[in-house]
Parts: structure tokens; C-alpha cells; sequence
């Protein structure tokens, strides 16, 4: 399965490109993603060339848990996976957890005001079309649509809100080398957005994150 996104100077996706037929309760979801070429300032993808995660929750988009890294690698030149693992276990570690169930959207837009630095590289739509192409979709876990969210916690389902579905430690550490090369930015060392840090913001993630931010 194969599906293509742009953006041109009339028309684009953010609101939804394409989404989940279902809400899901908790899930591993998966996609190989290919970002458009050329330049491509300003055009934000699900992931684009500073790869930005965000954490809400509380149906509340207003204050996110962002953390921003450089890409290690050219995410234009082939298809790379991208995988998110979302499940009570990992909600719950950012002080934060939601009962209801959640979608999958993929989007594509001109995010120029905010994506480069206020606005000081805005999208060049002399390349346009900007296509970005995902590959190899995943979704399992508990849909709503199938069955009450309780009577999905199968007895030993790694997926399950009650699961321990875990990074290996081999992937942890590679994580983590990752977060000390790459990382740019992270929420648990923005002094001027909190004047007291969030609770999950722990001392080893302050100092990680102190030492990309001089």
C-alpha cells in the first residue's frame, strides 16, 4: 500500500490528510515515510527535516511535551519506518493520562510562521509540489469501533493498557545516544515556557538536555 500527500500554493492537508478508520485505545503504529526532495523549508510533514515529537493529553492541544532532533540520516532519499508505541504504561510516565481513545492522521502543510524560526525560511513553492509518500502502513491494537476498551486488555497482550511493552535495552541505549547527539530542544529545559518543570522532568533528563541548549 502506497499513499502520496502535497502540498501546493492552493491546496494542501493539515487538517487531515488521511486518518485511521478507527480510534484506538492503545496500539503500535507503523509507517515507512518518504519526505519530499529538494528544498523544503517551512513544509511540515507528520516528520520533516527537524523531527519535532509532541505529547498531549486531556483532549487539550494548547501545551505539548515537545522535544526537537536533528535527523542523522537524509529522511528524503528512501523510505524510513517510523513507529509509535502508545499504550497506558507510557502515558502514565508523562503525568498525564487519557482515557479516551485516539486516531492516526497523516498531514502536509505550510507551517513557514512557526517551522523556521519564526518565518525566516518560509515554504519556496518554486518546487512545489512538496509530495510526501508513506508505505507500508500498521496499526494493531484495541479499536473502539470492535470492542469496550476493558474487554480489549487481553491477558498478556504487550499492546494492552496494562501492558510492559518496553524498549530492549540495545534500543534504549541507541535511543538514548540519539537524544545526546541530536537532541536540540527539549520542554524540560525551557525556563522561559515554565518557570516550574514538569513533574516527569526528571534531574538526568534536565542535565541530557542542558548540555544542547548552550
Amino acid at each position: 500500500m502506497l499513499v502520496n500527500i502535497s502540498l501546493t500554493r492552493s491546496s494542501g492537508s493539515r487538517l487531515i490528510g488521511f486518518k485511521s478508520r478507527a480510534d484506538y485505545y492503545y496500539g503500535f503504529f507503523s509507517a515507512g515515510i518518504k519526505l519530499p526532495v529538494n528544498y523544503s523549508a517551512g513544509v511540515v510533514v507528520a516528520f520533516y527535516w527537524v523531527l519535532q515529537t509532541n505529547l498531549y493529553g486531556n483532549g487539550s492541544v494548547g501545551t505539548g511535551r515537545e522535544e526537537r532532533f536533528h535527523f542523522w540520516f537524509d529522511p528524503a532519499a528512501t523510505f524510513h519506518e517510523y513507529s509509535i508505541i502508545w499504550n497506558h504504561r507510557h502515558i502514565r510516565r508523562h503525568g498525564r493520562a487519557s482515557r479516551g481513545p485516539m486516531s492516526l492522521y497523516a498531514t502536509i502543510w505550510d507551517g513557514s510562521a512557526w517551522a523556521t524560526r519564526g518565518g525566516t525560511r518560509p515554504v519556496d513553492y518554486a518546487y512545489a509540489p512538496f509530495v510526501a509518500s508513506f508505505a507500508a502502513l500498521e496499526m494493531e491494537g484495541c479499536a473502539r469501533r470492535a470492542l469496550a476498551a476493558f474487554r480489549c486488555s487481553a491477558s498478556g497482550s504487550a499492546l494492552s493498557m496494562g501492558g510492559t511493552l518496553e524498549l530492549s535495552p540495545p534500543q534504549r541505549a541507541a535511543m538514548e545516544r540519539a537524544r545526546g547527539r541530536f537532541m536540540f530542544y527539549s520542554y524540560c529545559r525551557d525556563g522561559a515556557r515554565y518557570s516550574v518543570m514538569p513533574p516527569e522532568c526528571g534531574e538526568g533528563k534536565r542535565r541530557l538536555s542542558s548540555r544542547h541548549n548552550k
